[in-house]
């Protein structure tokens, strides 16, 4: 393994390191598969709830009716008469029939009272019957007396749902209640709704509901009522009253089922999901996974061996060059590319220190940093003294370039200064002598002797060609900044100043850049300082707008036009412009609707770019957040509105509620009300039963209308409602409430 290619290495470790995602994408698979089952658990137990709020509304609404008939003095007059054995008073059933025709609507197929001492029926729909007539002309064809006198007999107070069999997959569901008089049980009666079949299939397969999964409606002995598939003959016996999930099997198929008992009625909902639908939708992401894991391992390979190949490249060059200058034959069979750059390495490192034990050689760098430095006491700056270290300046003319390193591979780090050393002082000696001294960590000046016959742009491709070559070969990033000729030993330090100034611009022209001393001696600082700052305005104009006029690139662009901020613009110039920008931002995200929590980090990361294009990228970036964030706020407020005014003009439809609300504004109904309910602190129905109140008040104030009508008039189902909400709200009935105002 020793003296394996260092290509084969780099093939196989790049190779191995794709176990770690590929560990870990599983992790995640398993994590999503988890987590993706528990989602649909969470959904079918909302679409539950929906249907819950659906149904035990709608039933709700159909008790308090038949509460409130069964109340009605009329009704018990009629039961008091059969009692004693009086049957001749039609025009109480006549009055009896006007009141469940009032009650009657698209909701019910039947609306009757059955009247067990004399053995009638009074129907809103049918008329009055004796109850052998009324069933053989009604219900005879449904073949159920059975159930049919299980309703007739129902012994409950509360409303009770029962079913009466119209075929395999139908029935006509039926809310049945017992009107008892504890004195005189001879005296009770029992109302009847039969719920009009298509009525109640529309609620059970209402659009707005999912359906991949089956609502089903059972009775309180947990009998199939009514069903959106195929449990017509499902038998709720495994239900525990919990709410939680289990399995169930139906026929050949097994369903997840959750239930859910009903609050204003005896009976159970439920909403049962194939495990059939499970497998499809996890077998579809298991498939996706699977292709995409396939997929990405054989990408990974391909571009494991093409960087392995790229970055060998270098190698391979360096070897034939090293082949050819040392008249060394490379063996891979004996010996790895590191291990043979080893030994020539070594052999080059024997060799210069022969060398600089010759000619003392290890004070150059010290005498070379004095020159940079200016610091010419205790040396004595003539050519013989130079000559002696082995320095030979054939001129008079002197020029610094500071060669700075942005980014440089970790295996290189080590290697960075012997390579810049190399490459520039081979390149400079092309025209006439260079050296090249560490200044600092990722910091290099390099001396030019330029020769007086020769025009000094051509130097310029020293610092290009260069800069080109460790980049490709290396990967390293650097930034050059020049200083001008000047004549003379003292002509140095001046050079080295103008370059370490024009190194400041970095910022500006971006990393990687070479950048010369004319280009930025001549700069002035130019600022637009005004008593009012305009780029805070600029900001809240551009967040406000809900289509901007600009996008967020070409809003910084205009406003760093506006302040001359470009890459002829003085350092001095950039950091006013940032300070200014700096407080803009901040009373932005302050002044700014939403609450941005990481703004301090943000910030941060904007005012610690290392050059201007960086800058304005994260300029831009964070503009655009700023812009989403005030326009999500700006959208929940305007749903909020809309919903309260929504409420408003419609307080008057008995029927409003969130779920209508909801669908009118196309917005899912926990949504619609957790934005309501941050909004104002109160709920969407506890809103609507306050706005019905208020204008019930004010009509108890101003009219001389009745109780019953004024309910009505305000949206409430029934007077009954109406007096139990009032009371709630006010603390005291309608009646006492006008009693006071009186």
């Amino acid at each position: 393994m020793r003296n394996k290619s260092f290509f084969k290495k780099m093939l196989l470790s790049c190779i191995a390191t794709l176990i770690v995602p590929i560990i870990t994408f599983i992790l995640l698979y398993f994590q999503a598969y988890h987590t993706f089952t528990e989602q649909i658990l969470i959904s079918n137990r909302n679409t539950l709830n929906q249907f819950f709020e659906l149904i035990d509304m709608t039933l709700k609404e159909m008790r308090d009716v038949e509460i409130t008939v069964s109340r009605q003095g009329i009704c018990r007059e009629y039961a008091i008469d059969a009692s004693n054995g009086q049957m001749n008073f039609t025009y109480k059933v006549q009055e009896i029939i006007e009141l469940l025709q009032k009650e009657c609507d698209e909701k019910y197929s039947d609306f009757f009272i059955y009247y067990p001492n004399n053995g009638r029926v009074i129907s809103g729909y049918n008329g009055s019957l004796a109850i052998e007539d009324y069933y053989t002309i009604f219900y005879e064809k449904y073949d159920c007396p059975d159930k049919f006198n299980a309703i007739i007999e129902c012994q409950k107070k509360k409303p009770t749902l029962f079913a009466i069999p119209c075929n395999e997959k139908e029935s006509l569901v039926c809310l049945a209640m017992r009107k008892t008089f504890l004195e005189k049980p001879q005296k009770d009666y029992i109302v009847v709704q039969v719920i009009n079949p298509e009525y109640m299939s529309k609620i059970m397969n209402g659009s707005f509901l999912p359906q991949s999964g089956s609502f089903v409606l059972f009775d309180k002995d947990k009998n199939c009522l009514q069903s959106t598939n195929e449990f017509w003959e499902y038998h709720l016996n495994d239900y525990e009253g919990t709410e939680l999930p289990y399995e169930t099997k139906v026929g050949d198929t097994t369903y997840l089922m959750q239930v859910k008992e009903g609050a204003s009625v005896n009976g159970y909902y439920a909403y049962a999901t194939s495990s059939d639908y499970f497998e499809t939708v996890l077998g579809n992401m298991r498939f996706i996974c699977s292709v995409g894991s396939v997929a990405c391992i054989l990408v990974s390979i391909a571009i494991a061996y093409y960087y392995a190949k790229r970055t060998y490249s270098p190698f391979e060059n360096m070897l034939r060059k090293l082949e050819e200058q040392k008249l060394l034959k490379y063996d891979s069979s004996e010996t790895s590319e590191l291990d043979f750059f080893a030994k020539i390495l070594d052999e080059e490192s024997n060799e210069k220190n022969r060398l600089y034990r010759k000619n003392k050689a290890a004070d150059i760098d010290q005498y070379l940093l004095a020159l940079l430095e200016g610091n010419l006491d205790g040396i004595e700056a003539k050519e013989n003294n130079s000559a002696l270290r082995g320095i030979v300046f054939s001129t008079n003319q002197f020029q610094v370039a500071l060669i700075y390193i942005n980014r440089c591979q970790k295996k290189y780090k080590e290697l960075q200064g012997f390579i810049i050393k190399n490459i520039f002082e081979e390149l400079c000696n092309r025209k006439n002598r260079g050296y090249v001294v560490r200044m600092a960590t990722d910091k290099y000046a390099v001396l030019v002797n330029v020769c007086e016959d020769r025009n000094h742009g051509e130097y310029g491709d020293i610092w290009i060609e260069g800069k080109k070559f460790i980049e490709e070969h290396f990967g390293m990033i650097a930034s050059v900044a020049i200083g001008e000729v000047h004549e003379g030993i003292e002509g140095i330090y001046e050079s080295v100043t103008e370059a370490d100034k024009t190194m400041e611009y970095r910022y500006l022209f971006g990393e990687g850049s070479i950048i010369c001393y004319d280009r930025i001696k001549d700069r002035e600082f130019s600022y637009p300082f005004m008593a009012e700052s305009r780029l805070f305005k600029m900001i809240i104009s551009y967040m406000k707008e809900t289509v901007p006029n600009k996008d967020a690139e070409q809003f910084v662009s205009d406003i760093m036009d506006m302040y001359g901020i470009n890459k002829e613009a003085s350092l001095e110039t950039i950091e006013c412009f940032k300070y200014e920008l700096l407080d803009g931002i901040n009373k932005a995200i302050m002044y700014s609707n939403d609450i941005i929590e990481n703004r301090k980090e943000m910030v941060e990361v904007l005012f610690s770019q290392q050059s201007l294009e960086k800058f304005r990228e994260e300029l831009i970036l964070l503009l655009e957040l700023l812009h989403k964030k005030e326009q999500e706020s700006a959208k929940r407020e305007d749903i909020c509105t809309i919903t309260r005014k929504y409420i408003i003009d419609n307080y008057k439809n008995s029927y409003l509620s969130v779920a209508m609300i909801g669908e009118e504004m196309k917005l899912s109904s926990p949504y619609l009300s957790r934005l309501f309910k941050e909004k104002y602190g109160i709920s969407i129905t506890e809103y609507i039963s306050r706005v019905r109140v208020d204008k019930a008040k004010e009509d108890l104030k101003n009219t001389s209308k009745s109780i019953k009508q004024i309910a009505e008039e305000n949206g409430f189902l029934s007077s009954t409602v109406f007096i139990s909400t009032f009371k709630r709200y006010e603390g005291i009935t309608p009646g006492s409430y006008k009693k006071n105002i009186i």
